[in-house]
């Protein structure tokens, strides 16, 4: 299941390749431009040094804007980064409002999570439920769209989500799980701007059926508003402190009775087959490429150990099988459906119209700036 190496370039550091991303470059002891890029940027993205005032001096102006019940939300999927962030809130003695949007893929293990946080540091839930045939119209649009980076459907009601509740709310600041530390290496050939509403509306509107009325919708335009307007900040807040994820996972489960999804965003149903069969077999991605280069490059894991995990089964087959039925299933989709959108051309995403078509080549030229010499 996992795209074949043969012919590959492997970075001597991390695990990431030519095979991931064939822009990729190498320094003259093999070590890749994501590795580079890692240690250029991570001083200025992290401030998690123990005598660095950054933390505490947010904290207290998060506690001195409060406008209304909540100090700040915070949203949440079940997955080790967001629980572990509501962790940190609560030893912070914010009053937090969890915020989270069903987007109908959660699968056992996020809800039983969300639920653990709740009752055990006390944290209200906003849980936003979107209409399941509205957005089962949306994701199935993105597939006979034929691009690779169909979660944008997902992560943009996520990101949408946050900053309506915290219109909603009166609330200012917005924390997520998102972090450089175990998240920055992302080739940009793999995603698009979550933020491009158009791109979405405009893929749906030739490849959908049913109107977009309750789809959470976050454009360039209204973000700003947002920001700009209500001053509403979204800050990630792991990067602000010394971040271990299996150390953070131990406490998770140690005292909140936190299960493990098995992988990483795999609380979703969705996101376990796009990440286990469709993008490694229509588009030829293992993305545990990235997510173990991070451990690396992070110091939370060895080479070995990464090029170890990757020998190993993304998913065994009969999982694969079930997971595959109960997709279908509740997409609407038969298998020879499913299998004709499998052997549809990929098409780039700038194929279709966007609000800002030069974004990827941006993209490029923003990462090549820390790409040896």
């Amino acid at each position: 299941m996992t795209p074949g190496n043969a012919n590959a370039r492997v970075c001597t550091k991390c695990v990431m390749d030519t095979v991931a991303d064939p822009e990729i470059t190498f320094d003259e002891d093999g070590v890749c431009s994501y590795c580079d890029r890692y240690e250029s940027v991570l001083s200025r993205q992290l401030h998690e040094d123990p005598g660095s005032r950054v933390l505490p001096d947010l904290l207290a102006q998060v506690r001195r804007t409060r406008r209304g019940k909540y100090d700040c939300i915070l949203g949440v999927s079940g997955g080790s980064d967001s629980s572990y962030s509501a962790y940190l809130l609560h030893k912070a003695a914010l009053k937090v409002l969890m915020v989270h949007c069903d987007n109908g893929w959660d699968e056992g293990s996020g809800v039983h999570n969300i639920r653990q946080l709740a009752e055990r540091l006390g944290f209200d839930v906003y849980n936003y439920q979107i209409d399941w045939p509205e957005f089962r119209d949306v994701q199935v649009s993105i597939l006979r769209a034929s691009v690779m980076d169909i979660e944008i459907v997902s992560d943009h009601v996520n990101i949408a989500t946050l900053f309506h509740a915290a219109a909603k709310f009166k609330v200012k600041w917005i924390f997520t799980g998102e972090n450089f530390k175990t998240e920055g290496t992302m080739p940009a050939c793999w995603v698009h701007n979550k933020n491009d509403l158009y791109h979405i509306t405009s893929i749906h509107t030739r490849f959908g059926t049913a109107p977009m009325r309750t789809f959470p919708k976050l454009g360039f335009i209204r973000k700003k508003y947002f920001e700009k307007i209500l001053g509403i900040r979204i800050i990630p807040l792991l990067n602000l402190v010394p971040y271990d994820k299996e150390a953070a996972i131990q406490i998770l489960q140690n005292e909140l009775d936190w299960q493990h999804p098995g992988g990483k965003h795999f609380e979703s149903l969705f996101t376990r087959l796009y990440q286990t069969y469709i993008l490694p077999v229509k588009f030829g991605v293992d993305k545990r490429k990235a997510h173990l280069s991070n451990l690396i490059q992070s110091g939370q894991l060895s080479r070995a150990e990464a090029v170890d995990a990757l020998a190993a089964e993304i998913i065994s087959p009969e999982a694969l099988s079930m997971d595959k039925a109960r997709v279908l299933h509740k997409l609407g989709l038969s298998d020879h459906e499913f299998e004709e959108l499998m052997a549809l051309p990929p098409r780039a995403h700038f194929e279709y119209p966007c609000y800002f078509p030069g974004y990827s080549v941006w993209r490029a030229l923003k990462n090549a700036v820390w790409r040896p010499r």
